[in-house]
């Protein structure tokens, strides 16, 4: 290992995506900054986010590159080497610097481009091989793409994720960060004026894709009964783009209730990223969908009500901190992806109402329990949970009980086996699991004390030796408990230890035996010993 390695002094981190996906990689440059104070850290981002980026204080320059231009060049049909040779052209002014470690936080091969053309003694994230061909990841990686086949199963929060690129031993986050300053605060009294009484409500009408935004109808509704029954102003938020839907959302108040007109404050498309900010700092809490907001939101400890849909799981961007409710569709279709739905009606953006919304607003504006909906408000499609921080991050537990299913027993087994993995001596905290249980109603569990004995019986195959009878144990393991092929797709990456290999294994079987020994103990005691033979077999 180098002294470069050890001690880099100088890092570069790509990050192209948007707007949000910025603001949940600040606690990532906030832990390399830490950890290398004395390096200098710089980011390369799009033209579009280098307003913001230049507020992180954690960060030494900030360097911007036109993606339009580079994805056209990749897309050409021309001979790779050609490619190349454009992309080089085109990069050439970010080629002036070898950088000691360059991370790569997207996954497109533009990006990958990019990053194999600034040269770099280490590198981390996707990146290509010595054939420039197969893009290499970091193993972690690899075991949440296992996962993706089931999505429902995630239970990792994008920002945790993102910062174990610092490296083992970093805390978890303290959250996003963007700093406020005089100049946002004055922005932000000029766009709200004065002479405002009761609470300041932020409503984000527009989202990025149609298939995350709750209807504007709703959210219409909604605005009206905050105004009558809570004497809430509302500020309407969004881009200059997205400004029919403010005017939609006027005409519908217009006609239900006129007189509640002058309570909105109509700001879509007119907040710079500094206004926004001042805004979103003095509201009382903030109702959107998953979008940049509320990232920005989350990164100012302002309340969030949240609205997941469509292809939005709230596990893996839902807003980062303690406190936040999410309202978060299930149905036996989601979550879907924004370019392949297979619903063309998008009918679970209808599935969460505004009478649902309003109480949980109420809720969280008086935290009163008493303000809490009943459970006969959710329907079957709606769960509410409430973010909290963990010691490795955000989580999201039930704010109102449902059943502990197996569902949910195997995405808590995945998270834990996959904490292991990407911490060190990570182990199962069975009080702490034990607490995590208590908010989910128990329920029968036929036959899932199978999976037990098969990790018990995968375990004895570990250590995995060169030859191929273990393997092909596994394998076969895997092809009888389909449930467990994430597991054992990620115990065959050659750069899993087999001290890892055997956290995964032994945290997962924990996590399973603990909620077989939860569900039976909770039961009618007269069915407690018949429901464990059941579960077991």
């Amino acid at each position: 290992m180098t002294d470069a390695d050890l001690h880099p002094e100088n890092i570069l981190v790509i990050q192209l995506a948007r707007f949000g996906d910025f603001l949940q990689t600040t606690p990532l440059l906030a832990a390399l900054k830490a950890r290398y104070p004395h390096s200098e850290l710089t980011v390369l981002v799009t033209a579009n986010q280098a307003e913001l980026a230049r507020t992180n204080p954690n960060l030494d320059a900030v360097l911007t590159v036109d993606l339009g231009n580079l994805a056209e060049i990749a897309q050409r049909r021309t001979l790779l080497s050609e490619k190349f040779k454009e992309l080089s052209t085109a990069v050439k002014g970010l080629k002036a610097l070898e950088y000691d470690l360059l991370i790569n936080l997207n996954t497109s091969r533009v990006a990958a481009l990019l990053g194999h053309l600034i040269p770099a003694k280490k590198r981390q994230g996707s990146h290509f091989g010595q054939d420039r061909r197969r893009l290499l990841t970091a193993p972690w990686t690899r075991f949440i793409m296992h996962l993706m086949a089931h999505r429902r199963l995630i239970r990792f929060n994008l920002v945790d994720l993102l910062t174990t690129y610092a490296g083992h031993g970093v805390p978890p986050s303290a959250g996003l960060t963007y700093p406020l300053t005089s100049e946002t605060a004055r922005l932000a009294s000029d766009l709200l004026g004065p002479g405002l009484n009761g609470p300041l409500l932020g409503i984000q009408l527009g989202s990025r894709h149609k298939s995350r935004q709750w209807p504007v109808e709703n959210y219409a509704c909604l605005g009206q009964k905050l105004i009558m029954e809570q004497g809430a102003h509302l500020v309407l938020l969004g881009t200059n783009e997205e400004r029919s839907l403010g005017q939609d959302f006027m005409a519908r108040l217009g006609r239900t209730a006129p007189q509640a007109r002058i309570r909105v404050i109509d700001l879509m498309g007119r907040t710079s990223v500094p206004g926004l900010a001042g805004v979103l700092d003095r509201l009382d809490l903030l109702i959107t969908s998953d979008t940049g907001s509320m990232h920005l939101a989350a990164a100012l400890k302002t309340p969030i009500l949240a609205l997941f849909m469509g292809p939005a799981l709230c596990h893996e961007t839902g807003p980062c901190g303690p406190g936040h409710l999410i309202a978060q569709v299930v149905t036996d279709c989601s979550p879907c992806t924004e370019d392949e739905s297979r619903c063309s009606e998008m009918v679970c953006r209808f599935m969460i109402k505004p009478s649902l919304v309003f109480s949980l607003a109420r809720y969280l504006l008086s935290q009163k329990a008493s303000d809490l909906p009943g459970r006969e408000m959710l329907g079957s499609n709606v769960r509410i949970l409430v973010s909290e921080m963990d010691d490795f991050g955000t989580i999201y537990r039930p704010l109102i009980p449902w059943p502990l299913d197996r569902e949910e027993i195997l995405a808590l087994a995945f998270r834990e086996a996959g904490r292991s993995f990407m911490r060190a001596g990570y182990r199962v905290q069975e009080e702490k699991l034990g607490s995590e249980f208590m908010n989910f109603e128990p329920s029968e569990l036929p036959g899932l004390g199978n999976l037990v004995r098969r990790l018990v019986e995968l375990e004895e195959f570990l250590p995995l030796r060169k030859d191929r009878g273990p393997v092909t144990d596994i394998i076969k393991i895997g092809t009888e408990e389909p449930e467990l092929k994430p597991l054992i797709r990620t115990l065959l990456i050659p750069e899993v230890s087999p001290k890892t290999a055997q956290g995964m294994v032994q945290n997962m079987r924990a996590v399973i035996s603990k909620a077989l020994s939860y569900s039976s103990s909770r039961v009618d005691t007269g069915r407690q010993s018949c429901l464990f033979q059941k579960a077991m077999g």
